[in-house]
């Protein structure tokens, strides 16, 4: 009895102890130290208060250790060394688009599309399968300057080491598989059934063909439904061996990786190739004589595109005309066009300018579309402010807010490895300085009014025009006066391409049930937006297959698998959203904008994310070296890198591009 109760004295005694020791705790001064101190209140006072903190300061840029060599079979290289991630990203540019296509047009594309279809021991399936078990990410395309192929591996060498070998077998040995490739013609040739249906498609082929008459760069990088069913298997694999040689490859990398680790990845690749020598530069085009040409196509919009033959990549200007174009019509809402013809007249929903750089002199274009009926003023009132912006130049105030927009967008140019591999390999491909992006920054910086006018003028002309339309043929009104509050929307609401959505004629009836009314809607714009397994015109880059087109499946089964995946509902273009990179997988990796054919939509995704649009006609931006902004619309050739943010909030802004 006693030891129990001494037992409970004993409890009871170190309670108190331990109730008197947390209140003394509780009570005594605090000791924290100053330095603790301190630091919370260089927190507190670092907190951005107002976004007009941000007016003076300049946007921080990710320096770039750009190192360069060449493989002992001649290939180029560019590195840069990013540990942040445990990856790496690998991208191979060879000069074999479609300008190489000689006589017979789409070679290069049903080329580079057989590239994954088969190697020794492994079918496409078992290729993918392959890359898939390992986390990898293959991708390819081609385009009319280039073709790609790219790699995204894990860094640690149990997945790296049987990525590469993989990736360096399917791009340097295919088997090109006979059954393969006739699949592959024939949904190359229903892909053209598709065109005849798009007027934008119709007109943007017929654009070039006015434009660059008997040049390389006139033909679609598809071929046509003429120049497909003769080509070879013969002719594939001999373009195969001349092309996608080492001397004609620049092998981009960007990763965690050290030098030596990616001199050993470099060398892998290379010695797979084929060898041989790079091959010859496309040839300058022809200056074309101005025309006017329609094509009678039933819809209630009619497209409208003008263009003229730009600069090649090299051109002195390239950084004064893409600031100046920036203010006509690359950058959405507030350029000269936008305002003009949507926002104080409301005949379409965008209109965007640009200029294409490539190898040889690339277009400029001019490309919207707006109601048939108002077809023909519309046309007339675009070259009205071509002609005012070309005889005037722009406002002191437009050319700091390009400057300022530029700036403040060139750091998401090198926001990731994908977006620097890109940057990488057009670097490489255009033989651009190392110190490029700095470069082009700096230039940008220092124009003035006069010096963007000059180059303007230069290289532009009111009357080299060479347009083309395709609509119906009707009765033409006068064009509404300008206000700030057009009465009548443009026609075609989240129509982008084709056969307009007539919103003001929608039932209660039919909003009352969006689902079953969106299927009908996307059903009577099958011409816009192609569903699976239909080719896109001109192949997105981060298309497993660069012809997007169905795809055996495990088990046998057919099925449209680098379409589908690439093309699910609807893709990226036109809404709030961008787009990068060639061959860039399941994620679009940054870099290259290939190029398509004007008006032709494409669907396609962020890097990085799964968002998806629609694709506008992409506007002629150049070959991605742009760092800077640019607006969804026909991007003709290949651009690598930058993201190209759009001024405003429209549907156009935020950075949508389009790809084709």
């Amino acid at each position: 009895m006693s030891e129990r109760k001494s037992s409970r004295l004993v409890l009871i005694g170190l309670v108190l102890i331990a109730l008197v020791g947390a209140l003394a705790f509780y009570l005594a001064p605090s000791s924290a130290p100053k330095a603790s101190q301190a630091l919370d209140k260089a927190k507190s006072s670092s907190k951005l208060q107002s976004l007009a903190e941000l007016n003076d300061k300049a946007p921080s840029r990710r320096q770039l250790d750009v190192q360069t060599w060449k493989t002992a079979d001649g290939a180029k290289v560019l590195f840069v060394e990013a540990r942040e991630l445990p990856m790496f990203d690998l991208r191979l540019t060879f000069a074999a688009g479609s300008s190489q296509d000689g006589d017979a047009p789409g070679l290069a594309l049903l080329t580079n599309a057989m590239l994954n279809e088969g190697v020794a021991g492994k079918d496409v399936s078992a290729i993918a399968q392959g890359f898939e078990s390992l986390g990898a990410d293959f991708g390819n395309g081609a385009y009319r300057d280039m073709a790609v192929a790219s790699l995204r591996s894990l860094s640690a060498a149990d997945k790296r080491e049987p990525a590469l070998k993989l990736f360096a077998e399917v791009v340097g040995k295919p088997t090109f598989p006979a059954d393969s490739f006739a699949r592959i013609k024939n949904q190359m040739l229903d892909g053209f059934e598709y065109q005849k249906q798009n007027p934008g498609k119709l007109a943007g082929l017929e654009l070039m063909k006015r434009l660059y008459g008997e040049h390389p760069y006139a033909h679609s990088s598809d071929g046509t439904a003429d120049s497909i069913p003769p080509i070879t298997l013969a002719q594939a694999r001999a373009f195969h061996a001349k092309a996608y040689a080492a001397g004609n490859a620049v092998i981009a990398l960007v990763g965690d990786l050290s030098r030596a680790e990616a001199e050993a990845v470099a060398s892998q690749v290379s010695a797979a190739l084929p060898k041989g020598p790079a091959l010859a530069k496309t040839p300058a085009p022809a200056e074309p004589k101005a025309s006017i040409g329609h094509i009678e196509f039933p819809s209630k919009q009619t497209n409208l595109m003008l263009a003229q033959l730009g600069i090649d990549r090299d051109d002195p200007d390239y950084a004064a005309v893409t600031l100046g174009n920036q203010i006509l019509g690359g950058g959405g809402f507030g350029t000269r066009l936008m305002t003009e013809v949507r926002e104080k007249r409301g005949l379409t929903y965008g209109v965007y300018s640009g200029f294409t750089a490539m190898q040889a002199r690339g277009p400029f274009m001019i490309n919207l579309q707006t109601r048939a009926e108002m077809s023909e003023g519309t046309l007339k009132l675009v070259q009205d402010v071509f002609a005012d912006y070309l005889r005037n130049g722009p406002t002191q105030k437009e050319l700091e807010d390009a400057k300022r927009e530029l700036a403040g967008s060139f750091p998401l140019s090198t926001a990731s490895n994908a977006d620097i591999v890109g940057q990488l390999g057009a670097m490489g491909f255009y033989d651009l300085p190392l110190s490029y992006l700095e470069d082009f920054m700096r230039q940008t910086q220092e124009l003035t009014v006069e010096q963007v006018k000059t180059a303007l003028n230069k290289h532009l002309s009111t009357d080299k025009m060479v347009i083309v339309t395709a609509g119906p043929s009707v009765p033409q009104k006068p064009l509404p006066a300008p206000t700030d509050k057009p009465a009548e929307q443009p026609l075609g609401s989240r129509s982008i391409n084709g056969p307009p959505i007539q919103s003001q004629q929608e039932t209660r009836a039919q909003r009352r049930e969006p689902v079953a009314h969106h299927r009908r809607r996307m059903a009577q714009q099958a011409p816009e937006l192609p569903r699976c397994p239909w080719p896109a015109a001109d192949p997105g880059p981060g298309a497993r297959n660069p012809v997007q087109l169905a795809r055996p499946l495990r088990g046998g089964r057919q099925g449209p698998r680098s379409v589908c995946r690439q093309r699910r509902a609807v893709s990226r273009g036109a809404v709030p959203w961008r787009r990068h990179g060639p061959g860039a997988g399941r994620q679009q990796r940054g870099g290259f904008q290939p190029e398509g054919t004007p008006g032709d939509p494409a669907l396609h995704r962020w890097p990085g994310a799964n968002r998806r649009c629609v694709a506008l006609p992409r506007q002629p931006t150049g070959d991605g070296l742009r760092p800077g902004v640019s607006r969804p619309a026909f991007q003709p050739e290949p651009v690598a890198g930058g993201l190209r943010l759009a001024r405003g909030t429209s549907v156009a802004g935020r950075g949508c591009l389009g790809l084709h």
